[in-house]
């Protein structure tokens, strides 16, 4: 079961990441399947076929903060908005693309990183 929730966030995280993000193109017939099989994995955890699922209240938590992964890019687009703003249009390449490796890959490779770990140790 662990490896079914491994999976399902590595899932949603990719989707997540490629939808937001366009650094990763994946084409259509693959999204859908990837969402078929997200879907698919979700209702084995609902229905619970096997005796060692995650409780519900932690698979919520992990739910969570892949959504919240959205929340974190929309909230570093209009950082960056607003810092374009103050600085009289200016951009500072460098700081921006700092920015955009951490908000853009290390927030997610961090939440999913906190995913494996609370999949394994429950």
């Amino acid at each position: 079961m662990t490896i079914i929730y491994i999976l399902l966030f590595g899932i949603i995280n990719l989707l997540i990441f490629s939808q937001l993000t366009k650094k990763i193109e994946i084409p259509t017939k693959y999204k859908i399947v990837l969402i078929s099989i997200a879907i698919m994995l979700g209702l084995i955890h609902i229905f619970e076929p096997f005796t060692n699922t995650l409780p519900n209240d932690i698979f919520l938590i992990l739910l969570g903060s892949s959504l919240a992964n959205i929340a974190v890019y929309f909230a570093s687009r209009i950082e960056i908005w607003f810092a374009i703003q103050t600085t009289n249009k200016k951009r500072d390449e460098q700081i921006f693309k700092m920015f955009d490796f951490l908000t853009l890959y290390l927030v997610y490779i961090m939440s999913f990183v906190v995913q494996i770990g609370t999949i394994i140790n429950n």
